[in-house]
C-alpha cells in the first residue's frame, strides 16, 4: 500500500494500459452496407489491433518499471509509458471521430501484411474510401473504442504524472 501511495501516477499508467489492451478484445467499429446489413469487428482482429495490443502491454510493462525503479529510472519509463499512452489516446480519438477513416486504415495496413505490392494496397484502400463516400458502408464507433479511450486517458495521465517526485516513505 505504500508503495501505491508514493506513485499513484505509475499505478495509474500500468492500469489504464491495461484497461486500453482489454479494450482490444471488444467491438471498436460496426460497419454496415446499404442493404442494412452489417459487421462488428474487434481490434484484435485486425493487425491495426493487434499492434495497439503489443502497445498497450508494452505500455503496461512501461508502468510497472516506473514501480519498480528508482531516481532517474523511473523517467525513462514513464518517457516511454508517455509515449504508448499518446498513441494509444489519438488511435481511441480517431476510431471515434472518424470510424470510416479507422477503417480504411485498418484495411490498408491489413493488405500490407498480406505482402500486397504499392497498387494492391493502394486499390483497397481506394475502394474502401470510395465505399464509404458513396454511402455504400458506414461505419460507427463501438464500447471497445470508448474503453479504449478512457484506458489510454488514464494511462497518459498517469505517465504526466510518474514524473512528479515520488512522496517520501513514511515507514520507520
Amino acid at each position: 500500500m505504500d508503495r501505491l501511495k508514493r506513485n499513484p501516477g505509475a499505478w495509474g499508467l500500468a492500469l489504464g494500459a491495461a484497461v486500453a489492451a482489454v479494450a482490444m478484445l471488444l467491438t471498436w467499429i460496426e460497419v454496415t452496407n446499404s442493404a442494412g446489413a452489417s459487421e462488428q469487428y474487434h481490434a484484435i482482429q485486425t493487425v491495426t489491433g493487434k499492434s495497439l495490443f503489443s502497445l498497450a502491454i508494452l505500455t503496461v510493462l512501461s508502468g510497472v518499471g516506473v514501480i519498480a525503479s528508482q531516481a532517474g529510472g523511473r523517467f525513462v519509463w514513464a518517457f516511454l509509458g508517455l509515449l504508448g499512452g499518446v498513441v494509444l489516446l489519438a488511435a481511441s480519438v480517431w476510431a471515434i471521430a472518424d470510424p470510416a477513416g479507422f477503417t480504411t486504415f485498418a484495411v490498408e495496413s491489413e493488405a500490407v501484411t498480406k505482402l500486397m505490392s504499392g497498387p494492391a494496397v493502394q486499390q483497397s484502400g481506394d475502394t474502401v474510401r470510395a465505399a464509404f463516400a458513396d454511402g455504400a458502408l458506414t461505419a460507427s464507433a463501438q464500447l471497445g473504442a470508448v474503453v479504449g479511450l478512457v484506458g489510454a486517458s488514464l494511462a497518459t495521465l498517469g505517465a504526466l504524472f510518474s514524473f512528479r517526485r515520488p512522496v517520501a516513505s513514511t515507514d520507520s
